[in-house]
């Protein structure tokens, strides 16, 4: 009978005889009952020997030549079989000590996925400065917001949500599956419009002063909706690219930026905003609609 891990360390090694060694040590010495995953990828130097040594404390997988880290993740995973699993580089560039704040939501039912900052506290004293500046110019950019809008979604789960997806991919597609089995459909009418990030904060009363200070009313102030949803779903937010909440005028001149002067458009946001129509074939949209139908 395999023994109940609680975490899976996935370690790809590539020629790091000189801290392969240490690194087992000090992960076998966490506080935890460990399954510890070795992959060899295609070393040339002592690191085989080495991970011979371990034995039965380790499980070790080789590749007879290299095939990088995201391949020596893949040819891990199939096995892992802790309650959690996470990577740990063969380097110590990460503290092998550290991975019970990491894993430790997870074992307590908190979180599915955790992902973790070394930058929180400041600059790693042990990292290279050229990796420092190249890390902090590319942290604000390691989380983002999608905008997803489709009606035919079986064959995406048929794909994505399946065993020989990449591993994050079909974690994501699984989350997606079981956000949209407990979500609570809005119902929307045929003369209506599906308009993301709209409706809410106070919109219509702030489109409504807008279309007095304007001189506007009726259905422009519909239309104008319409392209402040399109707007905002360019942005993937309510604020601004400075930060700031955003007001009708700062969304409207941006969607006649989006439509352009006639000859540049960036009309890809207009593709979410959308009117049923029953007997349609929109875009990739299937009885709906879109916006961007009115401007190409």
């Amino acid at each position: 009978m395999r023994p109940a891990y609680e975490v899976t360390v996935i370690v790809p090694a590539l020629n790091e005889e000189a801290t392969i060694a240490e690194v087992i040590e000090r992960v076998l010495a966490i506080p935890f009952r460990v399954q510890l995953i070795v992959v060899n990828d295609g070393s040339t130097d002592r690191t085989p020997e080495i991970l011979a040594g371990y034995g039965d404390r380790i499980l070790v997988l080789h590749n007879p030549t290299r095939g990088g880290k995201g391949n020596a993740i893949r040819k891990a995973v199939p096995h892992a079989t802790g309650r959690a699993t996470i990577i740990q580089d063969a380097d110590l560039e990460y503290f092998p000590e550290e991975i019970g704040t990491v894993v430790g939501p997870i074992l307590k039912g908190e979180a599915n996925a955790v992902y973790g900052s070394r930058f929180h506290q400041g600059l790693p004293k042990t990292m290279a400065l050229p990796n420092k500046i190249v890390n902090r110019l590319l942290e604000p950019f390691s989380h983002i917001n999608v905008v997803v809008t489709a009606t035919e979604w079986d064959n995406f789960f048929l794909l994505r949500d399946h065993g020989d997806a990449e591993p994050h991919i079909a974690l994501l597609a699984r989350r997606m599956r079981e956000a949209m089995d407990y979500s609570k459909p809005k119902l929307v009418l045929d003369h209506e419009w599906h308009m993301p990030y709209w409706g809410t904060r106070g919109d219509n009363d702030r489109l409504w002063a807008y279309g007095i200070k304007a001189n506007v009313t009726g259905s422009l102030l519909t239309m104008m909706a319409r392209q402040i949803s399109a707007a905002r779903c360019a942005r993937v937010s309510y604020l601004t690219h400075d930060g700031k909440p955003t007001d009708p005028e700062d969304d409207l001149r941006l969607f006649q930026q989006l439509i352009g002067d006639g000859q540049i458009k960036h009309l890809s946001p207009l593709e979410h905003v959308a009117q049923p129509n029953r007997e349609l074939w929109s875009g990739n949209f299937r009885g709906w609609k879109q916006l961007r139908k009115d401007f190409e």
